[in-house]
């Protein structure tokens, strides 16, 4: 399972990159990659939304809720690990304190 989640986030992110460089940007002039024409694009009316906007959010969401459910899974066992080897330090110092052998 956590192998198929990782391949698919590996797919979302390329995915992800390829729709944001075929986008057209605002300002396609080299003043634009200075900050020029930045208050045009952030305060101007906005236009239609486009199909490959639209794809980048779709894409989006499913980035940061495979990176969520990633999270979610691979962290389980570890925690609960982490839990086990905890309680069994405590048994042990118990036992230790009370000069009981196993």
């Amino acid at each position: 399972m956590e192998v198929a989640l990782v391949i698919f986030q590996v797919l979302i992110s390329l995915m992800i990159v390829i729709v944001v460089l075929l986008q057209k940007g605002k300002g396609a002039g080299m003043g634009a990659t200075f900050g020029g024409g930045v208050t045009s694009s952030v305060w101007g009316p906005k236009g239609p939304v486009t199909f490959l906007s639209k794809l980048t959010v779709i894409l989006m969401v499913l980035f940061f809720a495979n990176s969520i459910a990633l999270t979610i899974i691979m962290g389980k066992p570890r925690f609960s690990q982490a839990v086990e080897e905890a309680s069994k330090m405590k048994v042990e110092s118990v036992n230790g304190s009370r000069g009981e052998t196993n």
